[in-house]
């Protein structure tokens, strides 16, 4: 989603720019965001595919469901979603409103029990579908703020933040699950193992993780100023972009290759991520212990690579970087 609203950006602004509040609640919001999704990959969709399912070749496939059902759902509305809020240009009430169906979507998922006396399992992958689609919806409006965040300072330096943020973030989440949860033979809270309760908690941390990191990037983050466009005229401006689309990418056949390779590159992400987990617990039977340790070390080498990476992003540029 490109914003005709987006500030100019040159050099040697963003040579000279500090980092500031604004930006800096910008980039505190992967801080709820990754842990979310590495919790799913290596705590909650192992659990659900094993244990909920009781079966891995039939967890696996309900969970290539989950992720066919919400890829497809996520191609059908974000083009003409982030074509419409172009078009009415404020971000952050639309980020409130989807937050808080995440959120709610993520907690529910302490409902998912063994052995079928919670949610049934059609419930638990539409609830992860809902989740899916929602945080692909957060994570493009929260994308779009990127712009006006940097507010003329370096774009690569705030998303390497960002991403340093959200990986050290989730990196401190595994590990005190590994160290509260999974490894003590009574877990925190008292929690009962034999329902699984120690891993069932986990998507509600995450969940509480969310709002936390919602609430900076809401109070102090930047946001586009509102369009003040009818919603008939928002709509008839988001359709006729979208109408052109292909016009506008042949004139930019630059953009047109950066989109492919970043849908290719997506999807390739999003596989591993979903699937790592499954497969590890599942083919490989590994437990909750070396399933929380193999996320803790990609999490260790996202931060350090994302820290160390956008600096010489600025050096050198992206594609060489």
């Amino acid at each position: 989603m490109v914003s005709t609203n987006a500030p100019d950006i040159t050099p040697a602004a963003a040579a000279s720019s500090r980092l500031d509040r604004p930006g800096l609640a910008w980039a505190l919001f992967e801080g709820g965001r990754i842990p979310y999704v590495v919790m799913l990959g290596v705590v909650f969709m192992p659990y659900f595919a094993k244990t909920v399912v009781g079966d891995a070749v039939a967890g696996q496939a309900e969970v290539a469901n989950f992720a066919k059902y919400a890829g497809f759902a996520a191609a059908c509305t974000a083009p003409l979603l982030g074509a419409l809020l172009d078009q009415r240009g404020r971000r952050k009430p639309w980020i409130i409103a989807f937050m808080a169906i995440l959120i709610g979507v993520v907690a529910s998922l302490w409902f998912a029990e063994p052995g079928g006396t919670g949610l049934p399992v059609a419930v638990i992958v539409t609830l992860l579908v809902l989740g899916k689609l929602f945080y692909t919806y957060t994570e493009m409006l929260h994308n779009s703020l990127l712009a006006v965040a940097a507010s003329g300072g370096s774009m690569a330096r705030l998303s390497g933040l960002s991403i340093t943020i959200g990986s050290s973030s989730g990196f401190l989440f595994l590990i005190f699950i590994l160290l509260a949860l999974v490894q003590p033979d009574v877990p925190l809270f008292g929690l009962d193992t034999a329902s699984f309760q120690h891993l069932r908690i986990v998507p509600v941390m995450a969940a509480l993780l969310l709002v936390a990191a919602s609430v900076p990037l809401l109070l102090y983050a930047r946001d586009y100023p509102a369009t003040n466009k009818s919603w008939s005229a928002s709509f008839g401006g988001a359709f006729a972009y979208l109408g052109g689309l292909a016009r506008h990418l042949k004139a930019r056949p630059n953009a047109a290759k950066f989109l492919l390779a970043r849908m290719i590159y997506a999807d390739g992400i999003t596989a591993i991520s979903i699937f790592t987990g499954v497969l590890a617990g599942g083919v490989m039977g590994w437990s909750a212990t070396e399933l929380l340790l193999l996320g803790i070390g990609q999490l260790a080498a996202a931060a350090t690579g994302a820290f160390f990476l956008a600096r010489l992003d600025m050096r050198i540029g992206s594609k060489r970087t």
